[in-house]
């Protein structure tokens, strides 16, 4: 019992499924196809990207500027800031 050439199964190569065409399609734009709320949900969650901001750590109004905000010196009088949350 060896090999059999009139068996058909020996004869050919196992054939890979058809490919759907649609994912097909998507493979091809390399991920940018998606739905409105895909695209909505990139955009929320690219503002919430990058470090936080700072505020400062007397009374949390927002820091803008150097180490320091002339603003709050004369509110808070403190120099004082940390990341928000």
């Amino acid at each position: 019992m060896g090999y059999n050439q009139e068996r058909s199964d020996m004869n050919t190569k196992p054939k890979a499924p058809k490919k759907n065409p649609a994912a097909a399609a998507l493979g091809r734009l390399g991920g940018l196809a998606g739905t409105t709320a895909q695209t909505k949900a990139r955009r929320a969650n690219a503002k919430m990207g990058g470090r936080p901001g700072r505020v400062c750590a007397h009374c949390g109004e927002p820091v803008r500027g150097g180490h320091k905000d002339a603003r709050l010196d004369d509110k808070c009088h403190s120099h004082a800031w940390k990341w928000s949350d």
